[in-house]
Formats: structure tokens, C-alpha cells, sequence
């Protein structure tokens, strides 16, 4: 059984992959800004067959938030064995048209 870090886990690519990785019953922690999300995704995760999962709320951008956080994560699963990254912004560009036009 895998322990599993994922920051950014209200991102669709961190649902589509969490989905795949319950199938496997691994352990997890969903890290991301939105509570209400990531509880619900938690809910769904557990309901489905994921033994272990619990989030933390964090919207940080200071290190010292993501080493104690990384820390909480350590100590709940026992370890770290997987990490995704699954943050991040995409700005719309003023005069930039999208490739699938």
C-alpha cells in the first residue's frame, strides 16, 4: 500500500488520478485551498474504497507553511511514497487565442 501526497487536489487532473490510485487502496492526504471541496472529494474517495484519506486546507505561499505541512503529512501516513503536484494558474494573455480555435 502506497502513501500519497497530493497538493492541488480539487485540480480535475488530482480527482482523475485519485480515482485511479482508490482502485489500488492506497492511502492519502489531499492538500488544497478550498475546504469544502476537498472534503467533499475526500467523502467520494472514501465512499468508494480508499482506506485512509484526510485533507488540510493550505493557501500558503510562504515555505514555512508548506514544511509544516509536509511534516503533517509525513506523520499521518507514515511516510511519503508518492507526491503529485497538482497546482497551478493558467492567466489568459491579453491578444492570445486559444489552439483549439
Amino acid at each position: 500500500m502506497s502513501r500519497i501526497l497530493v497538493v492541488g487536489a480539487t485540480s480535475a487532473i488530482a480527482e482523475a488520478t485519485n480515482a485511479c490510485w482508490r482502485r489500488a487502496a492506497m492511502r492519502s492526504i489531499l492538500v488544497a485551498r478550498n475546504e469544502q471541496m476537498l472534503a467533499a472529494i475526500a467523502a467520494d474517495l472514501t465512499v468508494r474504497g480508499s482506506p485512509r484519506v484526510a485533507t488540510e486546507s493550505l493557501g500558503c505561499q510562504r515555505s514555512v507553511c508548506h514544511e509544516a505541512m509536509l511534516e503533517r503529512a509525513e506523520r499521518f501516513l507514515g511516510g511519503i511514497d508518492i507526491g503529485l503536484i497538482a497546482y497551478g494558474t493558467f492567466p489568459i494573455r491579453s491578444g492570445a487565442r486559444p489552439r483549439w480555435n
